[in-house]
């Protein structure tokens, strides 16, 4: 019989936007990240014991706003981040990845804020308004005859 070890703690790691994918770790409880309306992050989750060894968890991610940043949780303690396009998805949500202990079921919470920004200039628009009448041009006074 092996012995499970308990979740001490759990770090998330967040990936460098696309198409880089190497996660960089991050400890405290909250992490902000900020990524443009064109890009996507990948998450992992790491649980570990109060020794720093691997626990054996179960792990599930939430974002507190699928309108700012949807999470697609992959199942395996890894998850995909998307920006929301356009300026409906600009703001901020967290993120919070679940580690179920599964030595006895304890649950521990990590969040994440991932602020989305406007992307870079790409079009520039020019909008002209209707045209109208100009305003009549009144002639210039005569200077008095002294």
């Amino acid at each position: 019989m092996s012995k499970q070890s308990r979740i001490d703690g759990i770090r998330i790691g967040v990936g460098t936007p696309e198409p880089k994918t190497v996660p960089v770790m991050h400890g405290g409880p909250t992490v902000a990240f900020q990524i443009r309306d064109d890009q996507q992050v990948s998450l992992a989750v790491e649980a570990l014991d109060a020794e720093g060894n691997p626990a054996s968890a179960t792990i599930a991610f939430t974002s507190s706003d699928e309108t700012v940043v949807a999470v697609t949780d992959n199942g395996d303690g890894t998850a995909l981040a998307v920006a929301s396009p356009g300026a409906g998805g600009l703001g901020t949500a967290t993120i919070t990845a679940t580690a179920t202990d599964n030595s006895d079921g304890d649950v521990h919470l990590g969040t994440f804020d991932i602020e989305v920004v406007a992307g870079d200039v790409v079009i520039v628009n020019v909008v002209a308004g209707t045209p109208e009448a100009k305003a009549p041009v009144e002639p210039p006074e005569e200077p008095p005859v002294a």
